[in-house]
């Protein structure tokens, strides 16, 4: 087929023609956008454990606990932790009664590992309500012993 050269058409498959040797020589290959690279560019992917732990709030039955960093006790935390060690005693106390104090110590309502988050939690500004208890310690009586906020 022969396309006379003054013709429309002769000049547009010159100018596509210009644009496709000029893709070539720049190494691309004709899918690249405008403003991008001549590489494509790949989408990255996170692993699966970095997604379900940055995005664990949205993946039901997982535990979002939020990282608390080292910090340097101060006197209010020591404060804090007397208050809530005696919190913790009395309440014991009241409802198994002085002599499973006695014999098992305060831990039957909450160990010492979930008195130290409360703490860290506590000097992070991290809890205010019920349900940031929860959500940071994963305590199961937080909201049936949720009078430890007023201590905090």
């Amino acid at each position: 087929m022969n396309i006379p050269q003054g013709s429309s058409d002769a000049m547009s498959l010159d100018s596509s023609l210009e644009v496709l040797l000029e893709a070539l020589k720049a190494g691309g290959n004709g899918n690249e956008k405008e403003g991008l690279p001549g590489k494509r560019q790949q989408k990255k992917e996170l692993d699966l454990g970095i997604d379900y732990s940055i995005n664990a709030a949205n993946h039901a039955g997982l535990k979002c606990r939020r990282k608390v960093f080292d910090y340097t006790r101060e006197w209010s935390d020591y404060n804090l932790h007397e208050a809530l060690q005696d919190w913790h005693e009395n309440k014991t106390a009241a409802i198994f009664g002085w002599a499973a104090l006695n014999d098992l110590g305060p831990s039957l309502l909450m160990t010492n590992v979930l008195l130290d988050r409360i703490i860290d939690c506590a000097h992070h500004h991290k809890i205010h309500t019920i349900q940031e208890l929860w959500k940071e310690t994963s305590w199961t009586d937080s909201e049936k012993y949720g009078e430890v906020l007023t201590i905090i």
